[in-house]
C-alpha cells in the first residue's frame, strides 16, 4: 500500500506543527508580564511567596523570609529607572534572562523558569550567582555556572563577575 499525501495537506501539517512550537501560541504568558506582576505586588505591598509568578523553590525560599514594606518600595523604585529591557531564551523556550543595558549596573537582571506554560519567577537561582558591589552594581558569582549563562553568550564579564563594556 502506497501513502500519497497532497501539498495541501503537507502545508496544513507543517503549519500545525509550527502553531504548536510557536512561543508566542505555546505560551500563554511571558517573562515580562511575569516580571510585571512582581513590581505591582511589590507596589501593592504583597510579599506573599504564594504568588503565581515564582517558582516552587523560590516560594519555599521566600517562605522564611520577613520582607519589609522599605525592601518593597526600593525594588519598585530601583527598576523604574531601568530601560531598554531585552529578553533572551534558551533553546528551547524553557528558560529566559531579562536583561538590561550594560550601561545600567544598577539594573541586575531577572531570571524565569517555563513551567507547563506558565514563566516564574526564579529568586533562587538570582540569589545564588547575582551581588551587588560599590554603587549597588551587580555583577555574577566569579566562577559560579548556572543555567541562565546562555543569555549572556554575548556579553563580557571581568575577574570579579562584573560585566564590562569595551569603554571600561
Amino acid at each position: 500500500m502506497r501513502l500519497v499525501i497532497s501539498t495541501a495537506a503537507v502545508i496544513i501539517i507543517l503549519s500545525i506543527i509550527v502553531l504548536l512550537y510557536d512561543p508566542a501560541t505555546v505560551y500563554a504568558d511571558s517573562p515580562e508580564e511575569t516580571f510585571s506582576k512582581y513590581i505591582n505586588a511589590m507596589r501593592e505591598h504583597n510579599p506573599s511567596p504564594e504568588l503565581d509568578i515564582y517558582t516552587k523553590q523560590t516560594r519555599e525560599m521566600l517562605s522564611g523570609w520577613n520582607v519589609t514594606t522599605t525592601q518593597m518600595d526600593n525594588i519598585v523604585k530601583a527598576y523604574k529607572g531601568c530601560y531598554g529591557a531585552e529578553t533572551k531564551f534558551n533553546d528551547s523556550y524553557t528558560l529566559a534572562v531579562i536583561r538590561y543595558n550594560l550601561a545600567q549596573k544598577q539594573c541586575s537582571p531577572w531570571f524565569f523558569k517555563n513551567i507547563s506554560g506558565n514563566w516564574l519567577l526564579d529568586l533562587t537561582m538570582m540569589q545564588r550567582a547575582i551581588r551587588f558591589g560599590p554603587g549597588n552594581a551587580w555583577h555574577f558569582v566569579a566562577g559560579l555556572q548556572h543555567e541562565y549563562e546562555f543569555g549572556f553568550a554575548d556579553w563580557k564579564f571581568n575577574n570579579n563577575g562584573y560585566p564590562v563594556t569595551d569603554m571600561d
